[in-house]
């Protein structure tokens, strides 16, 4: 059963005969060193995808987790270049360009690592509820957690 958003979208793209998007998702980590997404994404273009979306490129935390940056304006180390996040993107964009596909580029914007210049800046940006324990505690600019510690009865 689909929901009433997804019937209203498909009724809005098939009056408009606008074509469904075929995206192909392309995890930075097992794609490995940005010199070797090319065949990825020709792969992509040729099992009939319309665009390329990839998770966050940018310089992770303290945790390795590449949903919360530390830096926007370098890259994961593991892409194996030493260029700006803006010179990567538009590199990636080309490579999308020159086999047909549009490129989505995940942008988390809810959470920062803690350690990072965003979280650090004299600019309120985000704000934590809880007290930061550990450098590698996220910030988020809503509720810290909506988990609590259960315990195990035996």
């Amino acid at each position: 059963m689909h929901s009433p958003h997804e019937r209203t979208a498909t009724a809005a793209r098939k009056a408009g005969q606008s074509p469904a998007l075929k995206i192909y998702y392309l995890h930075p980590l097992l794609a490995g060193p940005l010199a070797n997404w090319e065949p990825h994404i020709a792969r992509c273009r040729r099992m009939g995808f319309s665009h390329l979306a990839t998770a966050p490129l940018f310089t992770p935390g303290g945790t390795g987790d590449i949903f919360l940056a530390a830096d926007h304006e370098g890259v994961n180390p593991m892409l194996g270049v030493d260029e700006s996040a803006d010179a990567v993107i538009a590199r990636l964009a080309d490579m999308c360009a020159r086999h047909d596909l549009g490129l989505i580029f995940d942008i988390v914007v809810n959470r920062v690592a803690s350690e990072g210049a965003l979280a650090n800046s004299p600019r309120p940006w985000f704000r934590s509820t809880l007290p930061i324990r550990r450098p590698t505690h996220a910030l988020r600019p809503r509720r810290p957690t909506l988990f609590t510690r259960a315990s195990t009865i035996l």
